[in-house]
């Protein structure tokens, strides 16, 4: 018999959920912690680094938190190499979806991996559980038949390098202790249509 609690909410990723883990896990008393990866939380994870240390553009944000959207909206006019250089992290959240690993590399392993990797250690260490970390494919990456009215379609874009992060996720097989599941070939296959909802990304029941 397994009993499972669903830990994530909408727009979470690895950052919020060690937090709320460390915060309140002990009390759930996990046999088994599985981590939910998903395309998007790369870029969450940077976005609320920055915002928990208050630094770019959430500054000002424990003091005025109306100039996160002045200077957000500043921010956003800049080039996207204009953006990197200035900020020191992608302007686009789906950085990992576009560009090659060799470039999108530094910023997974300094922020998401790290705190993956953190993650691990507390259910291991602390909450003696095992850890298994799943990556999520988004639908565009195993068939060109979903959500075709996505209301979020500039975000759910297949590109040369969308496979990458799964490339990624291969090479963790062999620097890490504990399990990397991708659900990119199951998906690949089904014979389940349709797995999203038709105006988004999402998948449904």
């Amino acid at each position: 018999n397994i009993n499972a609690i669903n830990f994530g909410w909408v727009s979470s990723s690895p950052l919020l959920d060690y937090r709320l883990l460390k915060t309140i896990g002990e009390k759930y008393k996990p046999d088994v912690v599985v981590l939910s990866l998903d395309l998007g939380d790369f870029g969450d994870d940077i976005i609320y680094t920055r915002m928990l240390e208050h630094r770019d553009i959430f500054l000002f944000a424990r003091y005025l938190p109306g100039t996160t959207f002045l200077l957000e909206s500043i921010a956003n006019t800049l080039s996207d190499n204009q953006y990197e250089s200035l900020f020191g992290y992608p302007k686009s959240p789906m950085f990992a979806n576009e560009w090659p690993l060799e470039r999108s590399r530094p910023y997974i392993e300094a922020y998401s991996q790290r705190i993956i990797d953190n993650i691990a250690r507390y259910t291991t260490q602390e909450l003696h559980a095992k850890f298994v970390l799943v990556m999520n494919p988004r639908s565009f990456q195993y068939s060109d038949r979903e959500a075709l009215q996505d209301w979020n379609r500039y975000m759910n874009k297949r590109t040369e390098n969308s496979f990458e992060i799964f490339r990624y996720m291969d090479e963790l097989h062999t620097t890490r202790n504990y399990p990397v599941i991708s659900l990119l070939s199951g998906l690949q296959n089904t014979t389940v249509f349709p797995t999203t909802f038709g105006t988004d990304s999402h998948w449904n029941r």
